[in-house]
């Protein structure tokens, strides 16, 4: 996997705040032998999948998303979510064989509407991003004429009560230009004001609605500031999602390995299969 200066730089700040907050989670972390274990674990990044003939960088069809499915189901990867890679790290609970990430971005009415049924159907599972206006904004009545639905909080619900379906932090209101970046303007400490205050909203929203805190935040655009790691930490996160390609080396009782974790864009046109060849190159 290659890193430019700036990937590095970043790498660099997350072990720095890890070692600035002297793990305050080590006692989270089972003790064992020096050599830790590790596990490699690719992730591919989805967005909308669409009944029509809209095809794009984010948007596959139905077709495609089932044929990836099918793909992974018979080629022996066994889907997991972010818990299992937190379990992992903090309690070297196992990995299947062949473990695989799938994560959807945005929470789009497809995911209910699509992606949901198919995981019932391969009995696979996947991890939801939502964004929280986007979600409160298409629950209030006389929602009909929004040009891109996603889900509503009675959908959320529904689907939180089957096992298929990991729900995590998309932000609350930070897909504007700047995404989850500092701002010039803006002192370090004013941004992780602003930037935690948006995440802990979605936060206690989430837990409101479906009794679940999530663990890990989704950068919008994949759009990164390091001062955003300390603001992340305290807010008891301990996984983020980038938009950094590559596989993902993951190592019992190294947390840091659980942040900014690579994840692979599947476009239309490009099967899970090429995508997974590239990655283990």
């Amino acid at each position: 996997m290659k890193h430019n200066t700036k990937f590095l730089f970043i790498i660099f700040s997350v072990l720095l705040t890890f070692s600035a907050n002297n793990f305050n989670n080590k006692s989270e972390l089972n003790q064992v032998s020096s050599e830790a274990d590790s596990v490699l674990v690719p992730i591919i990044m989805y967005h909308r999948v669409y009944n029509h003939q809209e095809k794009g960088e984010h948007n596959i069809s139905p077709a495609e998303l089932e044929a990836d499915l099918k793909y992974l189901k018979e080629h022996g990867y066994n889907t997991v979510v972010i818990k299992d890679l937190i379990d992992f790290v903090y309690h070297n609970v196992p990995l299947p064989e062949k473990p695989i990430v799938l994560t959807f971005d945005d929470g789009n009415r497809s995911d209910y509407e699509i992606l949901f049924p198919l995981l019932k159907q391969y009995d696979m599972k996947a991890v939801l991003s939502i964004i929280g206006k986007a979600t409160d904004e298409c629950s209030a009545p006389n929602q009909q004429g929004i040009r891109q639905p996603h889900l509503t909080w009675e959908q959320i619900e529904e689907i939180a009560k089957e096992d298929f379906v990991e729900f995590q932090n998309h932000s609350y209101n930070l897909h504007g230009d700047y995404g989850s970046l500092k701002r010039r303007s803006e002192t370090t400490q004013t941004y992780q004001q602003r930037f935690s205050t948006d995440l802990l909203k979605l936060q206690a929203l989430i837990n409101e609605k479906i009794g679940i805190e999530p663990t890990t935040f989704t950068y919008p655009f994949g759009k990164i500031s390091k001062e955003s790691y300390g603001a992340l930490i305290n807010a008891g996160f301990k996984s983020s999602l980038s938009c950094y390609k590559g596989n993902n080396k993951i190592v019992a009782n190294k947390p840091e390995t659980l942040f900014i974790l690579n994840r692979n864009n599947r476009p239309s046109g490009i099967g899970v299969e090429i995508i997974l060849e590239e990655v283990n190159k």
